[in-house]
């Protein structure tokens, strides 16, 4: 399968899920939350489902710092972006 401009892209980005894992694990969870919501909104922009769910599926982690600055707005764009 060739690789399209928005999938190298989106490969790129997603490694900001990636990123997040990686930060929320380490108790980072405000940085986490903007390398997220950065790869959450490219992804859409892009056109790229499966760079959101694996966003998504970062969710239930993200829901244990709901005081971390920007969770809460990710969470919200998370949600969003399923319906």
């Amino acid at each position: 399968m060739a690789w399209t401009s928005s999938r190298l892209r989106c490969r790129g980005r997603a490694g900001g899920s990636y990123r997040a894992s990686g930060l929320l694990a380490q108790g980072h969870a405000d940085e986490a939350s903007k390398a997220a919501t950065e790869s959450l909104t490219l992804a859409q922009t892009i056109g790229a489902p499966r760079c959101v769910t694996l966003i998504q599926r970062l969710r239930p982690r993200f829901e244990e710092h709901p005081h971390a600055l920007g969770v809460a707005e990710l969470l919200h764009a998370s949600q969003a972006a399923s319906t």
